[in-house]
């Protein structure tokens, strides 16, 4: 075992976890939301940006997916995460109208299915 993984962060431990199953399941098909695990690992949940991460990462991976979910769907579920949800995905939408697609100068840089 390496250093780091000695020294890994309980709730970081849970991030990489939930992250993991979360999107091993959206990708199953199955109905899966952040708050289960949110719900279950309670280190996460009190670290304001792990938990941000998991969030958005549900969201990337159901986009990635062709869901499209709307982002007042994760404020509507995350209100107290409101504010910081919505600068991300604010950043995500710029990013997504610089995307290769509509201006081929600029590189892809966002998760591909394979």
């Amino acid at each position: 075992m390496t250093t780091d993984a000695l020294q890994e962060d309980p709730a970081q431990r849970q991030l990489r976890q939930a992250s993991a199953a979360l999107d091993r399941a959206l990708r199953a098909g199955r109905a899966a939301r952040a708050e289960e695990w949110l719900t279950a690992c309670p280190a996460l949940a009190a670290d304001d940006d792990l938990a941000l991460e998991l969030i958005y990462g549900e969201f990337v991976t159901r986009e990635s997916l062709g869901d499209a979910p709307p982002p007042q769907e994760y404020y509507d579920r995350f209100p107290a995460r409101a504010d910081r949800l919505r600068r991300l995905f604010d950043v995500d939408a710029l990013l997504g109208a610089e995307s290769p697609a509509t201006n081929p100068g600029v590189a892809d840089t966002r998760p591909t299915t394979g």
